[in-house]
């Protein structure tokens, strides 16, 4: 009863509908591109439920990138992992040190607002990036960064790797995320952001997750950007609202 009151969304089976066709649709972006799946959810979860971000969504994207890791494993590129877990491992630490001093709400919503807003207009810049030792460090930080606060990750990345093969880039990303993620997590739970009911509360997300999981891979190749430019032209619109209501609380 304690956990269903901490979590009202728990109560009311639309809103329990709608969480779960919120988790299909970022699963499925997630497993078809290799990263996407917190910036087309969280903007929705954070709305109605903040209590869930950044830990379920953490949690789910680690469990979907380990998926697709394992599955396209033989295409990893080893030696980008490791230049990105040392810069995510720089990003994780400037975030918790962030995160200890956000105490309120308002500051949370005000705050996390404004990092979706620039992972946004990250992902739809089209910016050109140089593909080197230095820009994966660069990126892999800010992604550490973004990922711990938020969940979302995923933007810096995707500017390194929109002119790469979807397939080999997919299988890297999906390697990081997966270890990136959980390092995130760890962080988390140390400067006391995150517990047992969070980690709970994923479970019930779990089933969602499957079933977009099962249907990207029955589009596997059928997957293009059009999809996705929806998704985010949504995602645009709900960050708009988050900033209004972090001003205003």
């Amino acid at each position: 009863m304690e956990f269903i009151q901490q979590f009202e969304w728990l109560s009311s089976p639309l809103t329990v509908l709608i969480f779960f066709f919120i988790v299909v649709l970022g699963s499925i972006i997630q497993f078809g591109f290799g990263m996407g799946f917190g910036i087309v959810a969280t903007p929705f979860l954070v709305l109605i439920e903040p209590k869930l971000i950044p830990i379920s969504t953490l949690y789910l994207g680690v469990i979907l990138s380990l998926f697709a890791a394992v599955e396209d494993r033989k295409l990893i590129n080893w030696a980008d992992v490791r230049i990105y877990l040392s810069g995510r491992i720089l990003g994780i630490f400037f975030a918790a040190s962030v995160l200890v001093y956000i105490t309120s709400e308002k500051g949370f919503s005000l705050f996390f607002g404004i990092i979706m807003a620039i992972a946004l207009l990250m992902t739809i810049s089209g910016w050109s990036i140089p593909f080197n030792r230095t820009s994966l460090f660069i990126a892999a930080n800010l992604s550490g960064f973004m990922a711990t606060i938020t969940s979302v990750g995923g933007p810096p990345m995707a500017l390194l790797y929109q002119s790469r093969s979807l397939k080999k880039s997919r299988a890297t990303l999906s390697a990081y995320f997966s270890i990136g993620g959980v390092l995130s997590l760890i962080a988390l739970y140390m400067v006391g952001w995150a517990g047992w009911n969070e980690t709970l509360a994923t479970l019930i997300l779990f089933p969602p997750m499957l079933v977009g999981m099962l249907i990207a891979r029955r589009l596997k190749g059928r997957l293009d950007s059009r999809f996705r430019v929806i998704l985010l032209t949504l995602s645009a619109v709900t960050t708009c609202l988050l900033i209004y209501q972090g001003l205003r609380l």
